[in-house]
């Protein structure tokens, strides 16, 4: 079944339980098939379908529009592959960033603002677009 974009955007919430640990010590929780869909709708995709093919296997299928949709993730025995592995690590990695920076930055100086996106930029080695994209979408 295809995700609406609410039920999209509360499953990216639940990312803020897990900004403490590594995205290796999240790909063992339980939650893990719920926050991959919030990984994925952060990355980008709006239309998100998940198959369970098995008891220990799970396939993520997404696309920007509903005719778009090919797979993207799957989970097999804990093994987690597919082209958009490495993005929903560095989006993971950019989350917890965000999540880092002081309370209230909004109100700081510009130049502080700017700083604090360059230090994510560079350490997640991103451009400001895909930054951008990422704070638009989370809750």
């Amino acid at each position: 079944m295809i995700e609406k974009k609410s039920e999209l955007l509360t499953k990216t919430s639940i990312l803020n339980d897990f900004i403490d640990i590594d995205f290796d010590e999240l790909s063992k929780k339980d939650e893990f098939p719920t926050i991959v869909e919030g990984l994925i709708f952060l990355v980008g995709y709006n239309h998100i379908e998940v198959k369970n093919i098995s008891s220990n296997s799970i396939v993520f299928y997404a696309g920007i529009f509903p005719e778009d949709i090919d797979e993207k993730i799957s989970i097999k025995d804990s093994e987690i592959n597919g082209k958009l592995l490495m993005a929903i690590k560095t989006a993971f990695n950019v989350l917890k960033d965000i999540k880092s920076q002081p309370d209230g930055l909004a109100f700081y100086p510009r130049e502080i603002i700017e700083e604090n996106n360059n230090k994510i930029l560079e350490n997640n080695k991103i451009g400001p677009f895909f930054l951008s994209q990422i704070r638009s979408r989370i809750i």
